[in-house]
């Protein structure tokens, strides 16, 4: 997440949606004193999900529930060429490895 939120307004009618949609699933947790299991329940959302939200929309409000960028975004996030460099015979090794213990145990059952 980028490390500054950035006020209602300068959110996008798609952000402000969305947050909107978030707050519309928190609000039984938030005002009825359902528990945030049964919120996760209910929506089919994994509870971590649900307690992450809460977190961000006690700490930031309506801001909170929308959508942040990436502060990486743009840029390649993958291993270092040197590292790809040393790990390509490893996972080479593992492959070869994956295909005979296969193959030993079809040849064991035939």
């Amino acid at each position: 997440m980028s490390g500054s939120l950035r006020t209602l307004a300068a959110l996008t009618e798609a952000e402000r949606t969305l947050a909107m949609e978030r707050f519309s699933l928190l609000r039984p947790a938030l005002e009825e004193g359902v528990s945030q299991t049964e919120v996760a329940h209910l929506h089919r959302l994994p509870l971590r999900t649900i307690q992450r939200w809460m977190n961000h929309y006690r700490k930031h409000g309506l801001v909170g529930l929308a959508r942040q960028g990436r502060t990486d975004r743009g840029s390649r996030r993958g291993l270092p060429a040197d590292l790809v460099h040393l790990t390509t015979p490893i996972m080479a090794a593992i492959s070869f490895l994956s295909i005979l213990s296969k193959w030993l145990l079809i040849s064991k059952s035939l």
